[in-house]
């Protein structure tokens, strides 16, 4: 595909390659072509779930296309390192037509340190569930790229309709959940033995007239509670989540619990017994 040019609008230092694809573009460097195939296959997976769970076909925000960068860095930066990654949205393109600015789009990046630099080979695990090397990039090429699905149903204006543990929660889950075998499995063995240690991080239930639950732990503890959810009341409650119409979340999570029949109440005992049944057959 063509070459959409925005590499130079994260570091205009760097002699980047681009890589276009369909839904997305890589950046990086001759040195690190390489790693190009294995971030093309996590966003392809990325972008396969944000179509079969998320129904969603392209990335559009406020009704314009949403072009995400990944840029496999050469060097750390305060974005991307072996201990951090973000999505960093959004930034508006147009022209002007007839004196007056028109945007025609968004572009944003997922800054990420490139899988084969040196830093990497510090350590055999990765991360607060200690994940392998692979699964650890692709949880976190995963994890970021959901957030770009996320500004495709909340848009840029702040703030969202949904906390901020639902937000990583919810990315952190895909990650987990929604990648490798390893991070499905022994990686959720890390998740409950921390969700375990940390269990006083889970909350509930605030107002009686709007009940609600959640986590201070926003990644790790939302990731559970997520989890719970999904294996409670079926995965498709997440979806319902980024998309619902209630006038807050707390009364969109205490209506999709109702309709499960159950409470918010009993959902949270219910979690935390999970939890400590999970972990005790550890």
């Amino acid at each position: 595909m063509q070459a959409r040019g925005r590499c130079s609008e994260y570091d205009a230092s760097v002699q980047w390659l681009e890589a276009a694809r369909e839904h997305y573009s890589i950046c990086y460097i001759d040195r690190y072509s390489a790693d190009v195939p294995f971030a093309e296959e996590w966003m392809d997976h990325a972008v396969q779930l944000m179509q079969d769970k998320y129904g969603v076909t392209d990335l559009f925000v406020e009704g314009l296309p949403l072009n995400v960068n990944v840029a496999l860095l050469p060097a750390p930066n305060d974005d991307a390192s072996v201990s951090t990654t973000r999505f960093r949205c959004c930034w508006g393109y147009g022209e002007s037509v007839g004196g007056a600015y028109q945007r025609a789009g968004w572009y944003g990046f997922i800054p990420y340190l490139t899988p084969s630099h040196s830093a990497w080979d510090a350590s055999r695990t990765w991360g607060g569930m200690r994940l392998p090397p692979d699964d650890y990039h692709a949880k976190n090429i995963v994890h970021e790229f959901t957030h770009a699905i996320q500004y495709s149903f909340f848009g840029t204006t702040f703030p969202w309709p949904v906390p901020q543990w639902v937000f990583e929660g919810m990315a952190e889950y895909e990650g987990m959940f929604n990648a490798t075998e390893y991070n499905r499995t022994d990686g959720f063995d890390s998740l409950v033995r921390y969700g375990h240690r940390y269990i006083d991080r889970f909350e509930c239930c605030g107002s009686p007239s709007t009940p609600t639950l959640g986590t201070s732990d926003i990644y790790f503890g939302g990731a559970l509670i997520m989890k719970y959810l999904a294996d409670t009341f079926g995965e498709d409650m997440h979806v319902r989540f980024v998309r619902h119409q209630y006038s807050s979340f707390d009364e969109a999570l205490a209506a999709e619990i109702e309709e499960g029949g159950s409470t918010v109440q009993e959902t949270y005992d219910g979690l935390l017994a999970w939890l400590r049944q999970r972990y005790a057959s550890l």
